[in-house]
């Protein structure tokens, strides 16, 4: 069976698919339990009922429905989404894309309850039919950092164009399957997007002898230095987008972040997707940071 990575463009067009790979759809491959998730998903997901409740926050995110819509009250605007993207220091186009698709999703909160589902409903279906797909009732720092990286190498959102670049469609393929789970005997090269932190942060430190895993202690020393677009994690399961890096005498003390799942006051489990800034690399919240995951366009 075979589903497609959803875009905005899809999902504004009524989801009418008619099967054809474009640069705008992904066709990706899916087993059988996934299936069975993604049905369980619709059985059990309580937003349906409870989206209009409140009818600002109803309209969505700048990432999900384009510069010209009412947006979330918390979303960023167009000028800022530029201004931050610009001012990141993000390398390449690949990184440049995936700062500016996590900060087009700030704004996107939940609705009422715990994990049960968005105020932006566009929002909520990307979420829902990801490779490994979000599940009503379940924390989903994960699965929006995931949702960027997809995203950044495939189809792009609103606000980002769906990519051409063969190589990057590639690696989204060969490397990640996809987004999902490749499997796990030793020969195998993979990288792990799970939905938990220890399964996507194992994977980093461990496969192609760690290379593409920057631990506290590198980026601390300068040995090694993340960069934005890289996910931060943490030592209670949690994870985000690096927006920015601040280095001095070319070693990292302080970041900036998009974190979902988040609030000022509960960054690991607070229902809102917020910006985080001037986070010293000696943090401890959320138990420190265990490392970085390095964004690539290729893997060896």
């Amino acid at each position: 069976m075979a589903y497609k990575i959803i875009n905005t463009p899809f999902l504004l067009s009524g989801g009418k698919y008619t099967g054809k790979k474009s640069t705008e759809t992904a066709a990706i491959n899916d087993t059988k339990s996934d299936a069975q998730r993604r049905e369980a998903n619709k059985k059990v997901s309580t937003s349906t009922n409870v989206i209009g409740t409140k009818a600002e926050k109803e309209k969505g995110v700048i990432g999900t429905r384009g510069p010209d819509s009412s947006t979330c009250p918390n979303a960023l605007t167009l000028t800022q989404i530029n201004n931050l993207t610009d001012s990141s220091g993000a390398s390449n186009e690949l990184r440049k894309r995936a700062v500016k698709i996590a900060y087009s999703y700030i704004g996107a909160d939940e609705l009422p309850g715990k994990n049960l589902g968005w105020y932006d409903s566009i929002f909520e279906e990307k979420m829902k039919n990801m490779p490994k797909a979000w599940l009503s009732g379940e924390a989903w720092c994960n699965s929006f950092t995931n949702l960027v990286w997809i995203e950044a190498f495939s189809t792009g959102n609103a606000l980002v164009s769906a990519s051409n670049n063969s190589t990057w469609i590639k690696t989204l393929k060969d490397v990640f399957n996809n987004g999902g789970w490749r499997g796990k005997t030793p020969k195998d090269k993979y990288l792990n997007l799970s939905k938990g932190t220890a399964s996507t942060y194992g994977s980093f430190a461990k496969q192609y002898k760690g290379k593409y895993f920057i631990s506290q202690a590198e980026a601390k020393s300068g040995k090694k230095l993340p960069q934005p677009g890289d996910m931060v994690r943490y030592n209670d399961s949690h994870i985000e987008i690096v927006s920015k890096v601040t280095a001095k005498n070319g070693k990292m003390v302080s970041y900036n972040s998009i974190s979902g799942n988040s609030s000022a006051n509960d960054p690991r489990d607070g229902g809102g997707l917020v910006q985080r800034t001037n986070v010293s690399i000696d943090t401890g919240i959320v138990g420190g940071v265990t490392g970085f995951l390095v964004l690539s366009e290729t893997y060896s």
